[in-house]
């Protein structure tokens, strides 16, 4: 069973011209903390099968955050806490949990090795504004240019497989007769990012999304 968690909460602000901002301070949290609890909660423990999937938000927050879940697993208040849980919460992270990045940056990217690259899934989030319809093939490139085939083709559509258990073959008809092609993504530089026309777009667009 696949736990799927979506970013957004409700929250309201107002109507002043920080209400968005805060907003967007704290949605990403209350997404992110069925983690711990699950984790600590000893869920995984129990349930060895069970997947969380963390979806619709960024991805930066992964690599620091487990080190902080770790560094208070072996702290002395939580000598109860160990009783019951015989692994590091980023070994079961390594082991239960995915997250799906909308839409993955290029310095997400490379951190996909402190997170996992079996553990990173890239979303698209159409037809959401902080997607990159419908230059998602000039944002594939750049996030993923230069990526070893490997990698890239997990974080493309091999983890959501994994995660989800969808239907290999199923999608691999779809993909080819959609594309783009892998070679098309990974070996395709672009040489500054992408331009965009005038077109009002979400703050992740303008302040994250080709970083």
């Amino acid at each position: 069973m696949v736990v799927n968690v979506h970013g957004g909460s409700i929250l309201h602000y107002g109507s002043g011209p920080e209400a968005i901002a805060l907003v967007f301070c704290e949605t990403d949290f209350f997404t992110r903390r069925a983690l711990w609890f699950l984790i600590f909660a000893g869920v995984f423990e129990r349930f060895p099968r069970l997947r969380l999937a963390i979806t619709e938000q960024r991805a930066h927050w992964v690599p620091p955050m487990l080190e902080e879940l770790d560094s208070i697993y072996r702290s002395a208040r939580s000598a109860e806490v160990r009783k019951h849980l015989p692994r590091l919460p980023s070994e079961y992270f390594a082991s239960n949990c995915f997250v799906g990045a909308s839409f993955m940056s290029r310095p997400e990217c490379a951190l996909r090795h402190r997170m996992g690259v079996d553990r990173l899934m890239w979303g698209s989030d159409y037809p959401h504004s902080e997607g990159v319809w419908p230059w998602v093939n000039e944002g594939l490139r750049w996030t993923f240019n230069g990526v070893a085939k490997p990698e890239a083709e997990r974080m493309l559509g091999g983890n959501a497989i994994d995660c989800y258990g969808f239907d290999t073959a199923h999608l691999r008809h779809k993909a080819d007769r959609i594309g783009p092609t892998l070679p098309q993504i990974v070996d395709s530089p672009l040489s500054a990012p992408p331009v965009a026309p005038k077109v009002e777009f979400s703050w992740a667009f303008r302040s994250h999304a080709w970083d």
